[in-house]
């Protein structure tokens, strides 16, 4: 299912056994956008299509055509890549003879361009869902009678927990966490009123901190996941945007969800109320809501316009949120059954499904919790995302904050989840649990931490005429806590303004000023008349220079460019990265120095080089124009020869030999840039 989602994304990670970059989500929607502005698809022919309904609809085909030329599956002259193919399919099949067999089944020239890409789509759906599906079932051959021990001794339970926690991406298939995962999944609830009642349900105190990690997670997994079951319930019925804990809503399908439930809900009627009481399990019998439920249906594909079941419809989306492939076709033979009518149809299937997954999901065996080495983990796990403290104690607002994320506040939160919020009744701290918090991270590894912390000082410090390179200084010597707020805040503007003046020390010693810096941080917001600091002023100074210093940031290694070459290299870049499907992530990271040996990269490099003028169809390099721009940021011509010839240098392949010239020439002088 991955592999649809690039090929025509329909919707975002559909598949969840990867995490995207939201720069990657972003520019994924763009180009969707984009082919269905041009093709006119409607969405329900999008959304059919990944329940493997495809229609043989002329529209429909433009579209996938849109879309693959877009991702580089196809060239503008309509031939197909192989090797891009081959890249997307190897990230959802492992087995690399099951790739080749199906790229040479699938991916194969038709009569027309349109033709071609619809089938080869078509085809890579069905053998990529066939296959994983495959490979469970030959997990299963190890098993004993259901309940019971495997060959190997394990239990079947625990292969399903495993099984889900690798299909939803929380697991990779090596068997590491991938932190991101929960990250993304609780990125968006219902209501505050939900939160609280979520919260209140999973923070128990337990005798351990081990023990009460691992029992929010298994609250969680009920509560707020009711568990599965709710991402079932928005992902037929669209009546939620609440995402489920172990199943991710990709932005793109939940923004196609909510066009058709606003669709619907225009058309029957049916209130907010209905539907949210639907997703704690309380059906009210109104003819409203069973409208509603089928209106939704017949849009994603679930019901014919005739009121017909599309019983395959239904197998494919229970089995993305049950591991267990036997107790996925009970629930569907049990629940999805015809009625005397298409409402009481729908309306009975879908109430019965969300009543036998949550039965499911929430059965007696907690395999997990048996295990102590699996707390630890999961206590280490919440540690690491700042749940609970090293006590074990869990911050409620924390775990609030954490829940009600959204996409463009997730990295102030995850400041304020630290730094801000705590245990407190008001949504007000002291400067000094601020300013003790903020030194805390200021002792950290990691640069990008480092900036997310002192940026609230670094503007004031470039207020005044610092330089990047000073103000670094001045911060890292000047913003520590001391045994008071006062003198914590007194030293810090003293030394900054030692550091921009070492002859004049204007502040002086007098005690008086403490006063006139806490009346100067009233004035500006970020502190009360009690002497508190407002978390809402704090978080919104800091989203706009978080702003700024991620688009310097993703500016880095270009130097001191004109306005011009940015936006001439932005322009490049995105036009690139289009025909690449390089993540912005590997993008910026390469930007900061970090090279990754990734083929998508290299693609972008050598893309970027030809449409620079620094390399020609062919893949030569273009050493002229090369040392014209070299020696822009060189002393002499000394140097600029002496970085040309260690970093001009052929290698086996074409975007080998310009991947490792620009990293080359960049490593060497970070300031060069392929634009005039």
């Amino acid at each position: 299912m991955k592999f649809l989602c690039y090929l025509t994304t329909l919707s975002l990670l559909v598949a969840v056994q990867s995490i995207i970059t939201e720069e990657d989500a972003i520019e994924r929607h763009k180009i969707q956008e984009k082919c269905q502005n041009e093709t006119g698809v409607s969405d329900k022919l999008l959304s059919k299509s990944l329940n493997r309904q495809w229609e043989d609809d002329p529209k429909l085909k433009q579209q996938v055509l849109c879309v693959s030329k877009k991702r580089g599956l196809m060239t503008e002259s309509g031939e197909l890549v192989f090797d891009v193919w081959r890249s997307q399919l190897k990230e959802v099949i492992t087995n690399d003879e099951e790739v080749e067999k199906i790229i040479n089944e699938c991916v194969v020239k038709k009569d027309t361009p349109e033709e071609t890409t619809f089938n080869a789509v078509k085809c890579v759906q069905k053998k990529t869902f066939f296959a994983r599906s495959h490979g469970r079932k030959d997990t299963e051959k190890g098993q004993g009678q259901e309940g019971g021990q495997g060959a190997d001794g394990s239990d079947p339970r625990m292969i399903d927990e495993a099984r889900n926690s690798v299909k939803t991406g929380v697991t990779a298939e090596a068997g590491d966490a991938n932190m991101e995962v929960p990250k993304a999944q609780l990125k968006r609830v219902a209501s505050g009123e939900e939160v609280d009642k979520i919260v209140q349900n999973c923070v128990v105190k337990k005798a351990t901190p081990e023990d009460r990690a691992y029992d929010i997670f298994r609250s969680l997994d009920v509560s707020n996941n009711t568990n599965k079951m709710k991402f079932l319930l928005c992902y037929l019925t669209s009546v939620t945007l609440l995402v489920a804990v172990q199943t991710i809503t990709p932005e793109e399908d939940a923004k196609v969800i909510h066009k058709i439930q606003a669709k619907c809900q225009n058309e029957t009627g049916v209130s907010d109320e209905l539907l949210t009481k639907s997703l704690n399990r309380q059906w009210e019998d109104d003819p409203k809501l069973k409208q509603q439920v089928l209106c939704v249906s017949k849009e994603r594909g679930l019901v014919t316009e005739s009121g017909e079941l599309v019983v395959d419809a239904w197998r494919t989306t229970v089995a993305k949120v049950i591991a267990n492939d036997k107790e996925a076709e009970k629930i569907v033979n049990e629940c999805v059954v015809k009625k005397d009518t298409p409402e009481e149809t729908t309306f009975n299937a879908m109430k019965c499904a969300q009543k036998q997954i949550f039965a499911y999901s929430n059965g007696e065996s907690d395999v997990l919790g048996k295990d102590p080495k699996m707390k630890k983990h999961i206590f280490h796990f919440q540690r690491k995302t700042a749940l609970p403290t090293e006590a074990g104690i869990t911050s409620i607002k924390v775990l609030k904050t954490n829940m009600k994320q959204m996409v463009h506040d997730e990295q102030v939160d995850k400041m304020v989840q630290e730094c801000v919020v705590k245990n407190a009744p008001e949504d007000t701290l002291t400067v000094h649990e601020i300013f003790k918090c903020l030194h805390h991270r200021q002792e950290r590894k990691s640069s990008y931490e480092r900036w997310l912390v002192l940026d609230v000082w670094r503007s004031w410090v470039k207020k005044v005429g610092a330089k990047h390179e000073e103000d670094v200084k001045i911060l890292n010597e000047c913003v520590v806590k001391k045994d008071t707020p006062e003198e914590t805040m007194f030293n810090a503007f003293k030394h900054k303004n030692n550091g921009l003046n070492k002859e004049s020390d204007v502040l002086g010693e007098d005690p008086k000023l403490n006063k006139h810096i806490f009346h100067h941080q009233r004035k500006t917001g970020l502190a009360t008349e009690a002497g508190n600091t407002s978390i809402k002023v704090l978080k919104t100074n800091m989203k706009q220079m978080i702003g700024e210093r991620q688009r310097r940031s993703s500016q880095k290694g270009a130097g001191a460019l004109t306005e011009a070459q940015i936006e001439k290299l932005n322009k490049i870049s995105k036009k690139c990265q289009n025909e690449s499907g390089v993540s912005q992530e590997i993008i910026t990271k390469a930007r900061n120095g970090d090279w990754e040996d990734d083929p998508k990269l290299k693609r972008q490099v050598f893309c970027v080089a030809r449409n620079a003028g620094l390399a020609t169809e062919s893949g030569e390099v273009v050493v002229d124009v090369l040392r014209e721009k070299v020696r822009k940021v060189t002393d002499n011509d000394e140097e600029t020869e002496k970085i040309i010839n260690k970093c001009a240098v052929k290698r086996d392949t074409v975007e080998e030999t310009v991947f490792n010239t620009f990293k080359c020439v960049m490593k060497n002088k970070p300031k060069f840039s392929p634009v005039d």
